[in-house]
């Protein structure tokens, strides 16, 4: 049964992987991601977001785009606690390119970002930011003509001294 089981995904995602994902059309969609920091240890914070952006038909074997990412992380600051915990939101301005037929999407622009961080626990004692930075990453683009699904989307975030990873993924559906 394993087998069998192991066999039909393996064939599935070879199907997936196979299809060029489609070009030339708007898509609005919304993501998971976690944002994982190293504020005097590790510290997570995820939450769900909404995108929306254009990627243009193929140009000189590419295809770019631009993308509106809005992230709204759980963490509320009731929920900070520990030295180093985040609180993290963000608005991202991002342009994209996609090797022509590749499953691989490469990311790069501007974030806007406002977080919370525990530094000290007894009294309480938060860093509270506001700042704009830059954004870049890579994500493994699956889908077809009237969804796509980004899985593996990685992004690191640079605002002033501070770095932040996000891992994520999003479905999005297609408008052309």
């Amino acid at each position: 049964m394993k087998s069998c089981t192991a066999r039909f995904l393996w064939v599935m995602l070879l199907s997936i992987l196979s299809t060029p994902v489609y070009s030339g059309a708007v898509l609005v969609g919304f993501n998971l991601e976690f944002i994982q920091t190293r504020f005097n240890g590790e510290a997570i914070d995820g939450g769900f977001g909404i995108h929306a952006g254009y990627e243009f038909k193929d140009v000189e074997n590419w295809h770019f785009g631009g993308l509106l990412e809005i992230l709204n992380g759980w963490n509320d600051q009731s929920d900070l606690w520990s030295v180093g915990e985040v609180m993290y939101q963000s608005k991202s301005l991002l342009a994209t390119a996609r090797p022509h037929d590749w499953p691989v999407l490469f990311k790069a622009g501007l974030v806007n970002a406002d977080y919370k961080v525990v530094e000290q626990e007894y009294p309480q004692r938060l860093r509270v930011e506001s700042d704009n930075g830059y954004v870049y990453g890579v994500a493994l683009v699956l889908g077809g003509e009237d969804f796509r699904l980004d899985l593996l989307d990685y992004k690191r975030i640079k605002i002033g001294n501070d770095a932040f990873s996000s891992f994520g993924i999003s479905l999005a559906i297609l408008f052309h």
